[in-house]
């Protein structure tokens, strides 16, 4: 579901699929993430599934490799295969299922503003699943692939209902930024 027309995004590497989990493999998910520990060390909640993302570019220490605390804060991504069984069936990846699972959640109007993820830590392919509400995720087309370009060249948002999922490669991946803005009410195609 495109909010901006699908002639603004980006032409290569954006696929989205609307209705990805059923209700009872959504529930299935957030009890199992409930069900463990979450970092609290930014302003969204974090949990690691397999190998352990570390912000590097931030101050906070709480959030820099410790390898003392390494084994406590990576939960085991057997525990997902089921939904890596799922992913795998609609040839997302042309080769090993990655290593990792990031599992954020934003709360409180809190969203992120628009970035690239490390290119050598997270690969050539990005893929979100959106759970419990539906949110808008922008686009942004800087002039230079950094974080800092103010220079826009291009931008637009996809509705990522519940359930969805969205998958980043290619141009999408490696030319946009992507991000969460905040929003109190996200407009829905049905009107609701």
């Amino acid at each position: 579901v495109y909010c901006t027309p699908r002639s603004l995004l980006p032409e290569q590497g954006l696929r989205y699929i609307e209705n990805f989990l059923s209700p009872e493999e959504e529930h299935r998910l957030v009890t199992l993430f409930d069900s463990h520990r979450w970092e609290e060390h930014i302003r969204r909640r974090q949990q690691f599934w397999g190998v352990r993302y570390f912000h590097t570019t931030d101050a906070s220490s709480a959030l820099q490799p410790d390898a003392g605390l390494e084994a406590d804060r990576v939960l085991p991504l057997s525990k997902l295969d089921w939904l890596k069984e799922k992913i795998a069936s609609v040839h997302i990846f042309e080769d090993d299922f990655p290593t990792q699972v990031l599992v954020q959640e934003y709360r409180d109007n809190i969203g992120i503003s628009s970035h690239f993820e490390d290119f050598e830590a997270f690969g050539e392919v990005i893929v979100t699943i959106n759970l419990c509400a539906p949110i808008l995720f922008s686009l942004v087309k800087p002039a230079e692939k950094t974080n800092a370009c103010q220079d826009i060249l291009a931008s637009g948002k996809v509705l990522l209902e519940q359930r969805s999922l969205l998958v980043m490669s290619g141009e999408a991946r490696n030319a946009w930024r992507h991000g969460i803005g905040k929003s109190v009410l996200v407009p829905l195609p049905d009107g609701g």
